[in-house]
């Protein structure tokens, strides 16, 4: 996507930002979801007198059956999801959320990929899932040889192009923890897969990844759930997030990228707090992370596809993490500097 249509969502977000700061507390409880927004797993909504959105009786059985010894997923289960959450592979066949298993056996038949990259958008403007399916997923197909998965999350074009949806992308947190829990369930079905897989998420997609964390249940899946994780350009609040990214324990290696000329998370901040993905530099960081700071790389803010990165190494990074594999940064001609900070460690990438 070039500069100029990132400038245009970023006047629109400058628009939008100022003055308008809308309560998200409920949202923040990722068991607290609106009946009127919510159906279960099946399709059905069942509600109670009052409003109150209830899981039906059966709620708390997968339709195949737990392998021996694997982690507690009651919670997820009993989880409502927001209608529509859908997922979608790179031939826009479309899955229900619960169908894991089917999008990733899909997306590996028609693309002969050897990596799965399960992709969380962010703001929705231009009309989502359309704008990801016509522009980010064949993008991944091709930049990264990939069989990308699409976790579409309803209402992130909401109010556009002025608005910041953090409740609606809040409310999609219980449905990703139920996506993170049965990519699980799909590895520990395939032990002699060499398949590896990605977590990314983009944006306001990182406000979705937030809410799962706080699902119960989630901290508890082993760190092999995922090869790779890529918080991308997160539209996060840069304070306080250690204590959520802390809970990002499915994955072997995680990545949070920092960019302080992201016009679009700049304006995204105007009103609220500083953005995770802009600037980390008056927050704590979370112990074992690595964050990886492209702001002498002359790029804005949808630089985790090709045609958006500058530089060889910010290139080479991507091409490694995107396929599940780990980056030398010790060696990187392009890596300028390392911080090491609250534990975390902060690569600088030099532009290079």
């Amino acid at each position: 996507m070039g500069n100029g249509r990132w400038a245009w969502v970023a006047l629109c977000a400058l628009a939008a930002c100022q003055g308008e700061t809308a309560p998200v507390a409920a949202a923040r409880d990722a068991a607290t979801v609106d009946a009127r927004d919510v159906v279960d797993a099946r399709g059905e909504v069942d509600v109670q007198e009052g409003g109150d959105a209830v899981a039906p009786d059966d709620a708390d059985e997968f339709p195949d059956a737990a392998p021996e010894n694997d982690v507690p997923v009651t919670a997820f289960d009993a989880a409502v999801i927001p209608v529509g959450t859908t997922l979608f592979t790179g031939d826009r066949t479309r899955f229900d959320v619960r169908d894991v298993g089917g999008a990733i056996d899909h997306a590996l038949a028609v693309t002969g990929a050897d990596n799965v990259i399960v992709y969380v958008h962010g703001r929705g403007c231009g009309g989502e899932p359309e704008k990801s399916l016509s522009e980010v997923m064949p993008a991944l197909t091709r930049d990264y040889t990939a069989a990308p998965v699409l976790f579409f999350w309803p209402g992130s074009d909401e109010s556009c192009p002025l608005g910041f949806p953090e409740a609606r992308a809040r409310a999609a947190g219980v449905a990703l923890a139920i996506v993170v829990a049965d990519v699980q369930r799909y590895r520990r079905a395939h032990p002699a897969s060499t398949t590896r897989f990605t977590l990314l998420t983009h944006s306001m997609g990182s406000l979705v990844l937030e809410a799962a964390t706080a699902v119960s249940g989630v901290t508890e899946l082993p760190r092999e759930v995922f090869d790779t994780a890529v918080i991308n350009a997160g539209a996060s609040a840069a304070t306080d997030h250690a204590a959520w990214l802390s809970r990002v324990t499915f994955a072997r290696s995680v990545f949070v990228t920092v960019n302080s000329r992201d016009l679009v998370l700049t304006a995204a901040g105007l009103g609220r707090s500083t953005r995770l993905g802009r600037s980390i530099s008056d927050a704590r960081l979370a112990a074992g992370f690595t964050y990886t700071d492209f702001s002498s790389n002359g790029v804005n803010h949808a630089y985790y596809l090709a045609d958006g990165q500058s530089g060889a190494a910010m290139t080479a990074f991507y091409q490694r993490v995107m396929n599940g594999d780990a980056f030398d940064f010790a060696s990187s001609a392009g890596v300028g500097s390392h911080e090491r900070r609250d534990g975390a460690t902060v690569e600088h990438f030099n532009g290079r």
